[in-house]
């Protein structure tokens, strides 16, 4: 575990921790964004906010872990300010599902994990406190667990994510990982499954089910750039939809101001 504080706006804090999870049978990395005192200056100290703490699960793309985050955008910097918890945890090319011969990534994040979290730090256990977010792969899985559990998260913001996991992977397996497909689905197509995003939507929408504020991003120049734009015209109207398109291709030159964009969108000092 390694700590370490910040000269500049309020102290914060960084734990790089390793956990052990029940569900995965398996120790995992988690990096943890911590704010130490929400006390600008002395002066207003007896004024800081107190626990709990809004929390943040910031996810991670195809080819990346829990230090992507922190390596390539000035994440903790646009965090200093924040009275938020941020949790990056990596959970490899799972695609945050739970595989169909693997792990239950889904069930780690949006109900192991929390709980972990919970028990260790002050967050608040709130709807409206929580958030998720991610990019690319870290994209799809964030609206997949805000969509598949909207009774856990307030607010859901994607960053160049796929949205659609049907047509991402209809045409098989990809032959640089010819056994990925199957470790995921096995047989199967997601299609009308809680592995499917537009499903997952429809279906909430239909029974009237109160779902996430969400934000979207993507560039133009970005090959997902059609996806989100055909969930924006399918769902724009029915969810509380902030979307948002810039110059830009699919990497961290494009996920570093977005992702300083949606800290300002979330509630948060």
């Amino acid at each position: 575990m390694i700590i370490r504080k910040y000269s500049g706006g309020i102290p914060m804090t960084l734990l790089q921790t390793t956990l052990y999870s029940d569900s995965l049978r398996m120790d995992v990395h988690v990096n943890i964004i911590f704010p130490q005192n929400c006390a600008r200056t002395p002066e207003d100290k007896r004024q800081s906010l107190k626990p709990p703490y809004r929390v943040l699960y910031l996810l991670h793309g195809l080819s990346s872990n829990e230090d992507g985050w922190l390596r390539f955008t000035s994440l903790e910097r646009y965090a200093r300010d924040l009275d938020l918890v941020i949790v990056l945890p990596t959970t490899h090319r799972g695609w945050y599902i739970n595989n169909a011969i693997g792990y239950p990534y889904s069930n780690f994040i949006s109900v192991e994990l929390p709980e972990i979290i919970q028990t260790m730090l002050p967050v608040s256990t709130k709807r409206e406190d929580t958030y998720i977010a991610g990019a690319s792969m870290g994209g799809f899985g964030a609206l997949k667990a805000a969509f598949t559990y909207p009774e856990k998260y307030g607010y859901v913001a994607s960053l160049s994510g796929v949205t659609d996991l049907v047509n991402a992977f209809a045409q098989g397996p990809d032959p640089e990982s010819p056994f990925e497909h199957q470790m995921l689905f096995d047989e199967e197509s997601p299609a009308h499954t809680d592995n499917d995003i537009y499903y997952l939507v429809q279906q909430a929408i239909d029974n009237k089910i109160d779902l996430p504020q969400v934000y979207m991003t993507c560039g133009t120049e970005d090959s997902l750039i059609e996806q989100n734009r055909l969930f924006k015209e399918r769902f724009g109207d029915a969810l509380e939809l902030s979307y948002h398109e810039n110059p830009g291709e699919h990497g961290w030159d494009y996920w570093d101001p977005e992702i300083k964009k949606v800290l300002d969108w979330l509630p948060t000092i």
